[in-house]
């Protein structure tokens, strides 16, 4: 396959999304130990469709994907979790951009003076959140 510039083109990624997904999928199949055929029988889908979807041919929609979960015993979660590593660095660029920006947006505000205690005098303006909620 073909990379434009060191990444991934659509169809790359599509082509690998399937394949790994399929991989998965038969790998749970497997260790749940039922056959294709009481896969297919279970599921309600397709002996044929199935072995497209595990060869990576096809990408099941989620409502396929929801019932080969459900007969291999597993959560949709649980059989996408780690899937798809190409995505994971622009996530975990995204998070950290969104931290430092949330970081940033604390540190420039003021924190509300403490309540003041029993008896003492209370501020004589309000507060940022007694302002607002006035």
């Amino acid at each position: 396959m073909e990379r434009i510039r060191g990444k991934w083109s659509d169809a790359e990624r599509q082509a690998e999304m399937r394949r790994a997904l399929g991989e998965r999928l038969r790998n749970l199949r497997a260790e749940s130990g039922i056959v294709l055929s009481d896969v297919a029988a279970q599921s309600g889908i397709s002996y044929n469709y199935i072995c497209d979807i595990e060869r990576g041919s096809k990408m099941p929609p989620l409502p396929t994907l929801v019932a080969l979960c459900e007969t291999y015993g597993v959560l949709v979660t649980e059989a996408l979790r780690g899937l798809f590593p190409f995505d994971t660095d622009k996530a975990e660029a995204s998070r950290t951009a969104n931290s430092s920006a949330a970081g940033q947006d604390r540190r420039s505000t003021t924190a509300a003076p403490p309540p003041a205690a029993a008896g003492g005098r209370t501020p004589s303006r309000p507060t940022t959140a007694q302002a607002v909620i006035s």
